[in-house]
This record gives structure tokens, C-alpha cells and sequence, in this order.
């Protein structure tokens, strides 16, 4: 009968202190997204009527810097990432335009939303050492013709 009480007494400890754990935990993780900022959270643009007319759409990507995992982030969330965790870069997406190259003899007149997508990325890449190509592999996505 002994042991049953002790072990009674022994669990209901267990639960108080399994809950305060969990209160902590909870309220650790509300402290440390104060400070640290927020992990982003994967995004998938859907390009405006503007967009098309303008033919350029702003993509954002986050990188974490002990990671290779690049994600495409949403701009308005932007202010609350830690940008001592994650590097942002953003470029200019063509998303309306020339699907080919309009060359007239010879001469290329006009280059296509493939090709500024690319020029894009390798600038990207230059300037940041960040290589968007593995997670812009389609080069002409989002694209409308004239």
C-alpha cells in the first residue's frame, strides 16, 4: 500500500512538472521569436495584372547561412527575419515579353524572358554568392506572352 502511495505521489509530480515544462517550452519559444526573428515560410508569388503589363515580377529568397536550402519568401513578411540567420537577395523577374530572341540580320533586336531570367540570376550570383539557379530552374515560369 506504501508503494502505491508513493508512486500516486510520485506521477502527480511528474504531470505538475511536465505541465510547467510545456508552459516554459511555450513560452521560450514566444521569447526567442522576439529576438531571433521568425523562420520564413516557403511562398509562391501570383503575379498581378500590373505585373504582366509592367512584365517584371520582384521574387524574394531566403537562404539560412549554415544552410544551402534556398525558399522563395513573401515580401511582406520580410521585416521579421533575423538577417543575422538568413541572407535575402531579390531580383527582377520577367515574366512578360519575347519568348525567343528577336534577331534581324544578325543583330539580336530584342532578348527573350529566358535570357533575363538568366542574366538575372547569374547577377544574383556574382553579387552574392548565392546561386538561384537550383530553385529557378524554369526560366521562363509565370511567363505571358505580348
Amino acid at each position: 500500500m506504501e508503494n502505491y502511495d508513493w508512486c500516486r505521489i510520485e506521477t502527480d509530480i511528474e504531470e505538475t512538472t511536465m505541465i510547467y515544462n510545456d508552459k516554459l517550452s511555450s513560452e521560450y519559444g514566444k521569447s526567442t521569436s522576439m529576438f531571433f526573428g521568425n523562420a520564413p515560410i516557403e511562398y509562391k508569388p501570383i503575379p498581378t495584372k500590373e505585373q504582366y503589363q509592367s512584365g517584371i515580377l520582384v521574387r524574394y529568397f531566403a537562404k539560412k547561412i549554415n544552410e544551402d536550402k534556398i525558399i522563395e519568401i513573401d515580401p511582406s513578411k520580410l521585416a521579421g527575419l533575423d538577417k543575422n540567420l538568413y541572407a535575402i537577395v531579390s531580383l527582377a523577374w520577367k515574366i512578360s515579353g519575347l519568348k525567343e530572341k528577336k534577331v534581324v540580320n544578325g543583330i539580336i533586336q530584342k532578348s527573350s524572358v529566358s535570357e533575363n531570367n538568366a542574366a538575372e540570376i547569374n547577377r544574383v550570383k556574382i553579387e552574392t554568392g548565392i546561386d538561384l539557379s537550383f530553385v529557378l530552374s524554369n526560366l521562363i515560369e509565370y511567363w505571358r506572352g505580348y
